[in-house]
């Protein structure tokens, strides 16, 4: 027993997600520089934290262990975890094309794989991360999926920390309750991320998950009765759970997927996958603090700020997928063919997403 008191498990993860959001571009661009060295670094100190965080007696120990867990992207793993770094060391790759767990011709069809996704390929070499390349990823569309990224954690980080609470009311096993909840959730996201593979489509799923999430939030402001209050909470995770509790996390993962899909070069794609999620995670910080105790078992302040993101995701996902779409209509018009006007070679291949044979995906 720590000791803790009603505030003190929302200023620790605050602080988490403080620190989290302010490592993660910094730490996805050290990644790109030093190689598989760098994660198995971070996988080391995230296990020696989490093991640290047994031994805490008392809130400021664990206020000490979120601030650095949090500067180290980690999870919670301890000794395991940290054997785990001590074998990224030596067996995880930081490239294809001198990985020693592949043979020459694999690294070749490997380097081969990744050139025919590109516009332009590059034979392995990678484009040297400059502060331009950087900030060219602070695009619209990386914008808006951050957005909507900080608009999900805002709604799943607190629904998920304090859903035994909200569902406390008229529930005798509370904890019993919450598992149907998480089962529903992780089968919609296999279901519907298989669906976004198959069609090669991320706009549909992701607005039929945003409209879940407003249905379910709707649900929970319109009533105090529990079978509906507990089906409105169904219906919310179904949408997309929290952006950390994989595999019910769809609707933040393919927000990321969305964005990625449409990052290049390399820079640009290891910008935006730390972006994302590391300023998305600043939408916890505000999580953690609308569910206020004084409101249960209806919480209406928090259910109403949960449906007006829910509401701003839908208009922000339609605004960003007409966007794309009018962006790629101009490509093929021919119209963004003068960006190749007076460039090197090397130029050309930094485009990336802006080169004119770029198209965007929907």
């Amino acid at each position: 027993d720590l000791g803790l008191n009603n505030y003190d498990l929302s200023i620790s993860l605050t602080i988490f997600y403080v620190t989290y959001a302010a490592m993660k571009i910094p730490s996805n661009l050290a990644v790109k520089q030093f190689g598989s060295s760098w994660i198995a670094f971070l996988i080391i100190s995230a296990g020696g934290v989490s093991f640290a965080t047994a031994f805490t007696t008392n809130a400021t120990g664990l206020l000490l262990t979120r601030i650095f867990l949090g500067t180290v992207e980690g999870g919670i793993g301890g000794i395991i975890t940290i054997g785990i770094g001590l074998l990224g060391l030596v067996f995880l790759p930081s490239d294809p094309s001198n990985t020693r767990l592949l043979t020459s011709s694999e690294r070749a069809l490997a380097i081969q794989r990744i050139d025919q996704d590109s516009v332009v390929a590059t034979g392995g070499q990678r484009e040297k991360p400059t502060f331009k390349l950087v900030m060219r990823s602070f695009n619209i569309w990386t914008c808006l999926c951050t957005i909507c990224f900080l608009l999900l954690n805002i709604s799943y980080q607190g629904l998920t920390v304090f859903l035994p609470t909200i569902l406390s009311e008229g529930a005798s096993k509370t904890q019993l309750w919450v598992v149907p909840i998480y089962i529903c959730g992780a089968v919609w996201a296999l279901l519907s991320s298989w669906v976004s593979f198959r069609w090669k489509n991320r706009m549909i799923p992701t607005l039929i998950g945003c409209a879940f999430h407003v249905i379910g939030y709707s649900m929970a402001l319109s009533t105090s009765t529990f079978p509906l209050r507990y089906a409105g909470c169904v219906i919310t995770y179904m949408g997309g759970s929290s952006a950390e509790s994989w595999p019910s996390s769809h609707l933040p993962v393919k927000f990321m997927t969305w964005a990625t899909d449409n990052a290049a070069p390399d820079t640009m794609r290891a910008v935006v996958s730390a972006a994302i999620p590391g300023l998305g995670a600043l939408g916890s910080v505000v999580g953690m603090w609308i569910f206020v105790p004084s409101e249960a078992p209806r919480f209406r302040l928090g259910n109403l700020i949960n449906l007006a993101a829910g509401v701003a995701m839908v208009l922000a996902t339609l605004f960003g997928a007409l966007y794309l779409h009018k962006e790629n209509i101009k490509r093929d018009r021919g119209e963004r063919d003068d960006r190749l006007s007076g460039k090197g070679q090397e130029e050309i291949r930094s485009l990336g997403y802006r080169h004119p044979s770029f198209r965007y995906q929907l």
